[in-house]
C-alpha cells in the first residue's frame, strides 16, 4: 500500500476520515526538505521501507509542524 503524507503541517481534522492501518507523526520538514527532528530522521528510512511495499501495511504521514510551533 503507498505511504500517503498529509499537508505539511497537518490540521487536526485533516485525519478524519483516514482509514489507513497506521498514522505516523513526523515533524515537519524545513525549506529544504529535511525533517528537523532527529527521532523522524533516524527512523525515515525504516517507515519507508516498511510501509512502501504494495504488500506493505498501510499509513499516513502526519506533518505536526515546526520546532517553535
Amino acid at each position: 500500500m503507498p505511504l500517503l503524507e498529509s499537508p505539511d503541517p497537518a490540521a487536526p481534522s485533516w485525519v478524519q476520515g483516514v482509514t489507513t492501518d497506521f498514522l505516523i507523526f513526523y515533524s515537519s520538514r524545513d525549506a529544504d526538505g529535511r525533517l528537523w527532528c532527529p527521532d523522524c530522521v533516524a527512523v525515515e528510512k525504516l517507515v519507508k521501507d516498511t510501509f512502501g511495499p504494495a504488500d506493505g501495511p498501510s499509513g499516513v504521514i502526519v506533518y505536526v509542524g515546526q520546532r517553535p510551533e
